[in-house]
């Protein structure tokens, strides 16, 4: 027979009796990590959307994190980078980060006002929480605008649902037009960053 109670906000506490072949019992007690990293806010700064955490989180391999994607009144979302908050610098002058604030920027987005994480066309996503738990964030987004309103202005206003195929295609066709437009800027910046250090 095993017991669950509530130990801490954060954990569960097993505790489980094994009965051996000899009649002697044995108890085990095992702390369980449970609570994945929830949302606390997100705040809209200038150029960027801050989000903030009620844990530490990162990519599990300490690489780059994926899965956010921000967009402003356009409602074209892109890729966002995403980087801790920095809180200052210590002794040796090297940056301090806050691991439950994150920054998502975007160099096409410049006021952005929504995000998503491991949605639709950003399904691949990495966050989880610190220490290689195996919490990951959960899939969401800030916004509530319907398939058909994203991006804006493709469709006419009165559309009606279920989509056309027609309207379908014109939103499909919307975004990959808007991934070009994407890897030709990236492309240009890549450019104009190599002309530069070259000089």
């Amino acid at each position: 027979m095993a017991r669950l109670r509530l130990r801490r906000l954060t954990s569960l506490t097993f505790l489980a009796v094994l009965a051996l072949g000899t009649g002697d019992a044995i108890w085990i007690r095992r702390e369980v990590e449970w609570k994945p990293p929830m949302l606390l806010s997100m705040e809209r700064l200038d150029g960027a959307l801050l989000i903030k955490l009620d844990r530490e989180v990162c990519d599990p391999l300490e690489g780059k994190i994926e899965g956010f994607a921000i967009a402003g009144e356009d409602r074209r979302f892109h890729p966002a980078d995403t980087a801790y908050k920095e809180t200052g610098k210590d002794d040796q002058n090297s940056p301090q980060y806050d691991r439950k604030q994150l920054v998502l920027t975007r160099p096409m987005v410049l006021q952005p006002i929504h995000y998503r994480y491991g949605w639709g066309r950003n399904p691949l996503a990495n966050l989880q929480v610190v220490g290689n738990k195996d919490l990951p964030f959960a899939t969401q987004k800030s916004d509530n605008w319907r398939m058909e309103e994203v991006p804006a202005a493709v469709l006419k206003a009165d559309v009606s649902l279920p989509l056309s195929r027609q309207d379908s295609n014109r939103i499909i066709e919307a975004l990959r037009e808007q991934d070009r437009n994407r890897r030709l800027a990236e492309a240009r910046r890549l450019i104009e960053s190599a002309a530069q250090s070259t000089k």
